[in-house]
């Protein structure tokens, strides 16, 4: 739509008209800084969290829908299901708390071994995604079966973002870097060119770009070209098992998977329209 959302330090959330920069309205009801503010996939909802322990649930036009009160500390980020069924909401105390919008608990994720910073559901809202003060990111089912880690950030990791069609994800860290992974977990590359913690990260619908905000003052665009990263991971594979097999001729397993490995030089995409002519 044509509305935006910011949380404040000041207790207030604020609605803002994108296309002219005018103040529409400003929600007030939290006791204490607002930590977040996220909108429902279908624009019609809007919850907010913040240091008073209370998670809000807003109409679009600002009017308060009802405020859940069950958490003992600060509450960090919240995210709505795609189907507006289920609350994902995480915070200081290690914990993802899975509750319905009434603010019923529905389950609850244990694994984190610190503050949980974000969680966000994935587009089609079979699954979740955390991270927070350890540098590790988590993946887990809607049923609260942990999938995998994403690890290889050395500091907190703060922005979290699924691709529109699930396949890839985006961590933004306080390493000053941003990471791509699949959805299995596995690293694709790491984005440097800001100078300080990095907070935020969002795709743009199309998947085709990338936005970063960072402390240093600046948020940066960046034109993502993901399978032509992953081309380079699998020829990178298949050159250690090329070098691999000169050596150990016996390995009939690896050479079962050398079979799909590209020719030196040549890439995956090249393979495939050769097979087909």
């Amino acid at each position: 739509g044509n509305t935006v959302a910011s949380s404040s330090s000041d207790q207030t959330i604020k609605l803002w008209d994108v296309t002219t920069g005018q103040l529409l309205k400003t929600l007030e009801g939290h006791s204490g800084p607002v930590y977040s503010v996220k909108y429902s996939a279908d624009g019609q909802i809007i919850a907010s969290t913040g240091a008073d322990q209370t998670v809000r649930l807003w109409k679009r036009d600002g009017t308060l829908i009802r405020t859940i009160q069950s958490f003992n500390r600060g509450v960090l980020a919240v995210s709505i299901s795609p189907d507006n069924q289920l609350l994902a909401v995480s915070g200081w105390d290690n914990v993802i708390r899975l509750l319905t919008l009434e603010g019923k608990p529905v389950r609850e994720l244990i694994g984190h071994r610190g503050s949980v910073y974000n969680v966000i559901f994935s587009p089609d809202g079979q699954q979740i995604l955390s991270a927070g003060s350890t540098g590790i990111a988590r993946l887990w089912t809607r049923d609260g079966k942990r999938i995998t880690e994403l690890k290889g950030h050395e500091d907190s990791v703060i922005g979290l973002d699924f691709s529109a069609d699930g396949r890839w994800i985006a961590t933004a860290s306080h390493d000053n870097t941003v990471k791509l992974w699949n959805r299995e977990g596995q690293l694709i590359t790491t984005l440097l060119g800001h100078r300080d913690r990095v907070s935020d990260v969002a795709f743009s619908p199309d998947g085709k770009l990338l936005a970063t905000a960072s402390e240093d003052k600046t948020v940066l665009l960046w034109e993502l070209n993901i399978q032509g990263q992953l081309d380079k991971l699998l020829e990178r594979g298949c050159d250690w098992t090329r070098d691999y097999l000169h050596s150990h001729t016996e390995d009939k397993e690896l050479k079962e998977v050398h079979e799909y490995c590209m020719p030196p030089g040549k890439t995956q995409a090249a393979k495939v329209e050769g097979k087909g002519q």
